[in-house]
């Protein structure tokens, strides 16, 4: 008998919290809205060049978004970077940019500018695949 009272218990229950679920899994998400701050970027990086005078690094990657190169800095304690935490040539990289100050080169005794599109920002940042070229174990 307790048994029987349990199975109906149980099927109340279940179709009781069916409809909930069914409109649960078909209504829009609240709450998820995703917003970023700056100018989405993602591609692979080709070269990475230490900027010597303002201690950052002007990442050249093919930017998949505009179809062409892009020049963007990364600022180590500024720019937010996700896992795996590697900059390097031949990694894939994908995040947000936002206007900012030029790479600044040594040559000779004189500081020179080098021009950027923007550097990494903090909103949401940036992410670098593990190994080079997008390879994972």
């Amino acid at each position: 008998m307790k048994q029987y009272a349990l199975l109906v218990v149980l099927a109340v229950v279940g179709i009781s919290m069916t409809p909930s679920v069914y409109a649960a899994a078909t209504e829009p998400a609240k709450g998820l809205d995703f917003t970023y701050e700056g100018t989405p970027f993602g591609g692979m990086i080709d070269q990475v060049i230490i900027c010597t005078c303002t201690m950052n690094y002007l990442l050249k990657i093919r930017d998949a978004a505009s179809k062409g190169p892009k020049s963007i800095l990364y600022t180590p304690g500024i720019s937010r970077l996700y896992a795996h935490y590697l900059v390097g040539e031949r990694r894939w990289i994908l995040g947000t940019y936002s206007p900012s100050l030029p790479c600044m080169i040594l040559i000779g005794i004189m500081c020179l500018p080098l021009q950027t599109d923007g550097e990494i920002n903090k909103g949401p940042g940036a992410g670098t695949s593990k190994l080079p070229n997008g390879a994972a174990f």
